[in-house]
């Protein structure tokens, strides 16, 4: 496949390890989780001493789940943490009382909220520094194919301007319910929800400190070998293809 999308740490890995890919645009430049918590708790400070399920030990949700704590003066080592990749998981742990917290992305944290979970907050409110998902390509292949790739971005850019459009919500959500096979509900909150945190960018620019951060982050939790330089991640002649986009 010449391109792919999906959560931008597992690019910036491949990368590292000398994966002949490069970042092309954003997609999500904010993170869908919110942090909820048994209905017992109601405070940040409150999860201090608790276990919390986020998705691993070097996930970004690790990231995420520190930079929301530590305002409220709670620390890694204060709490314990238990490991479940997929978000649906880590819901059925909190729901079964398996776990006191977890960070859910949409509609789970809806669904949690329904039953009575208590919401602490969202990863939007503490961290606006780090992209969430993006599209890498190939870039062999993406040098020979320019044209293919601007077609490719604008068409992204487009079906964005059509998903922001109030006059398209319904379709939207009958499009999203039709394809997911999730209830009516969960759509139409997640819908507009993301909507209102601004999650897609139209061009989805390379923010060169934003990409930085992220990467900074990776090293840190020891999960790049080598540096963290942005440059390593991008291709001079592909991941500025964004900003022609019309």
């Amino acid at each position: 496949m010449p391109l792919g999308s999906g959560g931008l740490v597992d690019p910036l890995r491949a990368i590292d390890k000398g994966a002949k890919v490069a970042l092309l645009r954003i997609e999500a430049q904010a993170a869908p989780y919110g942090l909820m918590a048994k209905p017992a708790i109601k405070t940040m400070a409150g999860l201090r001493g608790k276990t919390i399920s986020i998705g691993g030990a070097k996930d970004i949700t690790r990231m995420f789940l520190e930079r929301m704590l530590a305002p409220h003066g709670v620390k890694p080592g204060e709490y314990d943490l238990v490991f479940a990749g997929a978000t649906a998981a880590r819901f059925a742990a909190l729901h079964s009382g398996a776990v006191d917290a977890a960070l859910l992305t949409s509609p789970f944290n809806f669904r949690a909220e329904a039953a009575g979970f208590t919401h602490l907050g969202l990863t939007v409110d503490y961290v606006k520094d780090f992209p969430f998902t993006g599209y890498v390509v190939n870039t062999e292949w993406g040098r020979k194919n320019k044209a293919k790739l601007l077609d490719f971005l604008a068409a992204v850019a487009r079906s964005i301007d059509w998903f922001h459009r109030e006059a398209n919500r319904s379709e939207a959500i009958d499009i999203l319910v039709g394809v997911s096979k999730i209830e009516r509900r969960d759509v139409e909150l997640t819908y507009d929800f993301f909507r209102k945190i601004d999650i897609y960018d139209r061009k989805g620019t390379i923010n060169d400190s934003a990409i930085g951060n992220l990467a900074k982050a990776l090293k840190e939790l020891g999960d790049l070998d080598g540096s963290a330089e942005v440059a390593r991640f991008m291709d001079p002649e592909l991941s500025r293809l964004a900003a022609q986009v019309k």
